[in-house]
């Protein structure tokens, strides 16, 4: 069983792949592959274009359908900080200026991502949406991570990379790095701490219940 990665940036690579070994209690970090934006393997650092614009980019290009037909899984992570923003253009509020609930939102980004998907090549997530997985961080993958590392009364979902940063004492211009991320990301490859984690943030619980779906761990 092999997952393919599109996300956002490299260091969402690391948090991903974390959540996955410790979702399949095991290393299985030689069944993952990124996809976008591509990783020089040597240093681990980007090479070319990320970023959310470049994500959505490519789920409207070839290189996507091609991706999509010759991986097993592939999981399309995005943050939802950057729904605001005019190319992106999913609503955080509803009609009476209210915040929507984290299920709600969830499933506004995954219409606009489908959309996107659908865009270039009609019906194409209707063919393969069963290797299709969606992680959408309310707002952003660090509060995932804050979850950890941060004992709260109730989930942050705002400013978490700036409290994340708070927290490990780290200089915000220089976390942005995919080794200090495997590093941080690390203890979520534990089963144990993932499942405590999941019941703190309803986004990444919600992603763990889509991998329940289509990718069950071995029991046993």
């Amino acid at each position: 069983m092999y997952f393919a990665l599109a996300c956002e940036g490299v260091t969402d690579f690391a948090v991903v792949e974390a959540v996955l070994c410790g979702f399949f209690d095991e290393d299985i970090t030689d069944e993952i592959t990124y996809l976008q934006p591509h990783l020089d393997e040597t240093s681990k650092s980007q090479k070319g274009f990320g970023g959310w614009e470049q994500l959505l980019d490519y789920l409207q290009s070839t290189r996507f359908y091609e991706d999509v037909k010759f991986n097993d899984y592939i999981i399309i992570q995005i943050d939802t900080d950057v729904l605001g923003h005019l190319n992106f253009g999913v609503p955080h509020y509803d009609e009476n200026n209210k915040e929507l609930a984290v299920l709600v939102l969830i499933e506004k980004v995954i219409a606009k991502l489908v959309e996107l998907i659908n865009k270039n090549h009609l019906s194409f997530y209707e063919s393969h949406k069963e290797k299709i997985i969606f992680c959408i961080c309310v707002h952003s993958i660090e509060c995932w991570l804050l979850a950890h590392y941060k004992s709260m009364k109730k989930p942050k979902t705002k400013n978490c990379f700036k409290a994340l940063a708070y927290e490990l004492k780290k200089n915000e211009d220089s976390l942005k790095n995919y080794k200090i991320y495997q590093g941080i990301a690390a203890p979520l490859a534990n089963k144990k701490t993932l499942e405590g984690i999941r019941l703190k943030d309803a986004s990444l619980h919600l992603f763990l219940e889509r991998l329940s779906q289509v990718a069950a761990p071995n029991s046993g």
